[in-house]
């Protein structure tokens, strides 16, 4: 126990990280109050892997610390620079700003590693640096925002889904011959922001579904999904709505439609699944859906296939129904980089980015390297074209009703996409 000088400047901050195996109170809370009751000055900051994980006893513990005059926020670690995540990533404390005591990585530790007590100023200067960006990143309770980000999930689901499709995975439309490679990464590359998902077209999305719900579509097929996330955003837009409106989750492969199930029980809403070809779902509901939602899905098929997709739209959807949907430009050379170049910068982009959740999701990052590495070099987006090429193929069956370009950051390069709400034409 560091003794604190009465001539000191008595105070403490301290970072506590908060996973799954560990609790945010133990035993030294105790000590950390008597500080604080003593008239030292006392700092807490928990960083957690997503907000979701703030369940009422966590948010007690907080209110605790309050009360006993201990100053507590909350850090969520996709808030912070990828540069602050790879110092956060042990708990440590800053004492009268001259010892930095620090543990042993979470992700590396076994829970009974060493301690590390240092007073050399380099050590003191880095650690009250990176201190002192977590405090100004965190947040008190009453500042967190009060509906959670649809992506704030992934922390606890990427795990799980990744161990499940080892299992589900027997072949899809991106590849028939077995699809671990892509969903048993997916979520993971999600929560480093590497790979496309509605979250890139937010605003898009939460318009123009919340536009197709209040214009009174009750009807509403996801065609294609890696996982729960545009159901996501139609489950966000229901409201009191949500009785009356009937969600169905259709993809060949069994891990996505899992996924999805476990996001609507997670926030208690009823959905229908189907494992199978979205051409023999089209067969057999005719005019059923009011609403079809999915993002960056035609360009998984080449040629005629492409065409039977949009076919089949047309036959699914009601007279009024609508498509919103989003399709990858392909126009010009990779930004200069070959093949090789850019699945490589891909692993390595992988491998920084995620030391930030090793204290969070126990997978170590050559694995996750790996897996990115392999999904870089497999996954395949299969070219339409330029805008004009896409607006013409659309346009032979439907009647474009929105559409916008816009840049997004891409996965192995920068990339555009056709943003589009296309109307079901009239029957002639």
């Amino acid at each position: 126990m560091v003794t604190l000088a009465e001539e000191a400047k008595a105070c403490v901050i301290r970072l506590q990280i908060v996973n799954r195996e560990r609790s945010a109170q133990d035993q030294s809370s105790a000590i950390w109050h008597d500080l604080a009751a003593a008239g030292i000055t006392v700092r807490t900051v928990y960083l957690v892997a997503h907000l979701g994980v703030l369940d009422a006893d966590l948010r007690a513990w907080i209110a605790e610390d309050s009360s006993n005059g201990v100053d507590a926020r909350v850090a969520n670690v996709a808030w912070l620079s990828d540069d602050l995540a790879a110092t956060a990533v042990s708990d440590c404390m800053l004492v009268d700003d001259v010892t930095l005591v620090f543990s042993p990585p979470i992700a590396a530790s076994d829970g009974f590693g060493l301690w590390t007590l240092s007073v050399a100023p380099e050590h003191v200067a880095a650690g009250r640096e990176m201190l002192e960006q977590l405090w100004d990143e965190a947040r008190a309770l009453v500042d967190l925002p009060d509906s959670l980000d649809l992506e704030e999930p992934l922390a606890q689901s990427a795990q799980l889904i990744g161990d499940v499709a080892s299992v589900l995975c027997v072949g899809d439309h991106v590849d028939p011959t077995g699809c671990t490679w892509y969903h048993g990464v997916w979520q993971y590359l999600r929560l480093m922001n590497l790979v496309s998902t509605p979250t890139w077209h937010h605003e898009f999305y939460s318009r123009e579904i919340t536009n197709a719900i209040d214009r009174g579509a009750r009807s509403c097929l996801v065609s294609g999904t890696a996982d729960y996330s545009v159901m996501a955003y139609l489950m966000s837009t229901l409201g009191d709505k949500a009785p009356d409106t009937q969600i169905t989750v259709v993809d060949r492969c069994s891990t996505p439609l899992f996924a999805c199930q476990w996001y609507a029980k997670r926030v208690g809403l009823m959905i229908a699944t189907a494992s199978e070809d979205i051409r023999v779902h089209a067969a057999n509901h005719v005019g059923q859906y009011d609403l079809i939602v999915t993002d960056a899905f035609l360009t998984r098929f080449a040629g005629k296939e492409c065409e039977a997709i949009l076919e089949d739209w047309q036959k699914l959807l009601s007279d009024d129904g609508r498509v919103v949907t989003t399709v990858r430009v392909h126009a010009g050379p990779s930004r200069g980089l070959t093949p090789d170049e850019a699945v490589a910068n891909f692993r390595e982009r992988a491998a920084a980015r995620w030391r930030r959740w090793e204290p969070f999701v126990r997978l170590d990052r050559q694995r996750v390297s790996t897996m990115a590495e392999h999904y870089a070099r497999r996954m395949i987006s299969n070219p339409i074209g330029s805008k004009e090429d896409i607006r013409d193929l659309l346009a032979a069956r439907f009647i474009i009703e929105f559409s916008e370009l816009a840049d997004v950051p891409g996965e192995l390069h920068p990339t555009q996409y056709l943003r589009v709400v296309l109307r079901k034409k009239e029957s002639k």
